[in-house]
């Protein structure tokens, strides 16, 4: 038993919505409204590496734990590299992989294949407005497949 006099005690939180390989971009073009910002993150976002979404979903990661956040939701480029970093941080993770077209999509795919104690893959378009209704047709097939 643990004495909690004077204490709060809650349940891990849980974030339904991440990209925690964009960690470093937080704070650029906050002020602007989401398409603005998306042309402006665009950029940025093309200089990442995948040593650098391994290092920012570490990030993100760790601070999200600090938090009290216990299960994330991820989804951005780099699944595999993203899932070492989830691992390593500790944290419980629904991953998915942006998928917006036929090459990403098979990348997808693949993901679904992944095993892991504390990371379970799953499917998602990146966005209605970049993606086609094909695709979208077939991420809402497939997950209903492979159940998740």
């Amino acid at each position: 038993m643990i004495a909690c006099s004077n204490k709060v005690v809650l349940p891990g939180l849980i974030n339904t919505h991440t990209n925690l390989g964009m960690h470093s971009l937080k704070g650029i073009a906050d002020e602007g409204e989401l398409f603005e910002w998306l042309a402006k993150i665009h950029d940025a976002e093309g200089k990442l590496t995948e040593k650098d979404v391994y290092q920012n979903t570490l990030d993100g990661a760790r601070e999200a734990l600090r938090f009290g956040t216990t299960l994330v939701y991820d989804s951005y480029k780099y699944p595999e590299a993203r899932i070492k970093a989830l691992g390593m941080a500790g944290i419980r993770a629904l991953i998915s992989s942006t998928v917006k077209d036929k090459k990403s999509l098979n990348i997808a795919k693949k993901l679904l294949k992944i095993k892991h104690d504390l990371i379970k893959p799953v499917l998602s378009v990146h966005s209605l407005f970049e993606t086609s209704e094909d695709i979208i047709k077939e991420v809402i097939a497939l997950s209903e497949k492979e159940q998740v």
